[in-house]
């Protein structure tokens, strides 16, 4: 339980680094998106198929590792409901902080749509190895 809960906090170092540092040359291009879908249909409508992977897949695998090191850190969080609210409610804050307080840096309800799309599906995969290997993975007492 101690090593998950470090990799917890360094996970959250990371992200923090990646989302929550200011990018003063795109402070001219950035935009704020309220309307879901709308940032996913631009990157498929205007973009290569490499950029539209990178950009949805990059959102999708942001949060990933929260599926896993949640439930591991604590059973309350073990659930994909769980997992779900507390990778929502995180990133609600982050893309708020990135729209309102950042420069270069928008608010986008499609990051916040895959970041916590990301992290549900990460939880159930981990979910589905814990049946076929049960021993191998612990979760935390409490």
């Amino acid at each position: 339980m101690r090593k998950s809960r470090i990799a917890l906090i360094l996970y959250a170092i990371a992200l923090a680094q990646t989302t929550l540092i200011p990018v003063a040359s795109a402070a001219d291009v950035t935009y704020n998106n309220v309307v879901p879908g709308r940032t996913i249909r631009f990157y498929i409508d205007h973009s290569s198929i490499s950029t539209f992977l990178l950009e949805v897949g990059g959102n999708l695998l942001l949060c990933a590792p929260l599926g896993i090191l949640l439930p591991l850190v604590s059973r309350r969080l073990d659930g994909v409901r769980q997992v779900t609210l507390v990778t929502g409610a995180g990133m609600l804050i982050v893309e708020t902080i990135q729209g309102f307080c950042l420069t270069g840096r928008s608010f986008d309800v499609d990051d916040l749509i895959l970041n916590t799309a990301g992290a549900a599906l990460a939880y159930l995969l981990y979910a589905a190895a814990r049946r076929v290997v049960p021993r191998a993975w612990s979760v935390a007492p409490g």
